[in-house]
């Protein structure tokens, strides 16, 4: 039997834990970080687990990588295996990839599904693109068996912007009236409308998903880490958020027009005709938590999907879009290995500051560090969590 709520975690949270978040969660200018426990502590993470994940949209991919009926992807957020399916209807379906029967994977790629069922290579039981269980050989002398009733288990799904978002809640609150400033910042990029690019797996990075998307948003690093290959990009506005949007967005100016992320700094495919002169002089990074950061640039997007593997260890998927119009650009298959190539020379840089961020976590000197101002995003985002931790501390009589 599972342990309960109040089992696995009435010693980790209480009134008295909530209450000494207060300083993380405050003004930036009188704040400080979340204690170093909480990015390093297994136990942490697995209230985490239930009271941001299980509670929260949680990005899966994009609608665009399912064209026909029978297409799917997979994607494993933290403990759970997930098929991303295009059902034979049309209608995209998010359920668990685990077999109703002992367990095993049912897929862990993508492809196409000809004969429309997922067939379990251990017994062969098969299950239709709704998730239905089909066929169950050598079941016909078990008792009380019914096929009918056995179905795998389905996520609540929303689209948005040409992203596939998931819920394990039944019938949760809808995503889109959280992200209006993001949908309004995204309609000249015609976002919904973007060609997805095929994504990218990169596992095992050693440090805690908070460090990935803090370190995504905050500016204060750019000038001293990413010096020499940022300094084209050192604005450091920021926007209004409060703890019930789903998004956190920085602005961030360019000294120039059409500015990109790659060694010449230069947007690589043409500008997207609808910008206004204000969003082709900048990059809008911004977040929508607890998996995605994204990038808005003149010519394209880009963003992750991190996936956690634990306290202390990530996989991110990254992708990328681009408008319709750009695929017929010459010689656009090595634009846009520049473009990746240009990412990733920042991400090299973050990838060794993060791990060692990680490590320093861990240490019995690890500091609960003062903000700068240039760590607003990171206020508003331990402001976004503790608003999630203490509501299901509340729903579980923790506190």
């Amino acid at each position: 039997m599972f342990a309960s709520p109040q089992q696995r975690f009435g010693h980790l949270v209480n009134a008295e834990r909530l209450e000494s978040m207060q300083p993380s969660v405050g003004d930036v200018a009188d704040g400080c970080y979340f204690p170093p426990e909480f990015y390093t502590s297994e136990e942490w993470f697995g209230f985490e687990k239930e009271a941001i994940y299980y509670r929260s949209w949680l990005c899966v991919g994009r609608a665009d990588f399912l064209k026909a009926p029978g297409d799917y992807f997979t994607i494993t957020i933290n403990d759970d295996p997930l098929l991303v399916v295009m059902d034979d209807e049309g209608t995209i379906r998010v359920m668990s990839a685990v077999c109703q029967h002992r367990g095993h994977l049912l897929a862990e790629d993508a492809g196409h599904k000809e004969t429309g069922l997922f067939r379990c290579p251990l017994h062969f039981w098969s299950f239709d693109l709704r998730g239905r269980l089909r066929h169950a050989p050598e079941m016909g002398r078990t008792n009380n068996f019914n096929r009918d009733e056995i179905c795998l288990p389905q996520l609540s799904v929303e689209l948005w912007q040409g992203f596939v978002f998931a819920h394990f809640e039944p019938d949760p609150p809808s995503l889109a009236p959280t992200l209006t400033k993001l949908a309004d910042e995204m309609a000249n990029y015609g976002v919904a409308e973007m060609v997805s690019l095929p994504t990218m797996d990169i596992p095992d990075y050693p440090w805690n998903w908070k460090v990935m998307l803090e370190n995504f948003m905050e500016p204060y690093h750019n000038a001293y880490l990413h010096k020499g290959i940022h300094d084209f990009a050192l604005g450091h506005g920021f926007v209004e958020h409060t703890p019930d949007e789903n998004v956190i967005m920085h602005p961030t100016g360019f000294d120039r027009a059409d500015g990109a992320f790659n060694p010449l700094h230069k947007a690589l495919l043409p500008p997207i005709p609808a910008l206004t002169s204000e969003q082709r002089n900048r990059v809008m990074f911004a977040m929508i938590p607890p998996m995605v950061p994204l990038g808005l640039v003149p010519d394209h997007m880009f963003y992750f999907l991190v996936l956690p593997g634990g306290a202390n260890r990530i996989t991110i998927r990254v992708g990328l879009c681009v408008p319709p119009e750009a695929l017929q650009v010459r010689n656009f298959g090595k634009i846009i290995d520049w473009i990746v190539d240009g990412i990733m020379m920042y991400n090299d840089q973050d990838v060794v500051a993060d791990t060692a961020v990680q490590k320093g976590l861990r240490s019995r000197f690890a500091p609960r560090g003062r903000f700068s101002w240039k760590e607003t995003t990171v206020a508003q985002l331990n402001r976004w969590l503790y608003q999630r931790y203490r509501a299901y501390a509340e729903s579980q009589a923790l506190v």
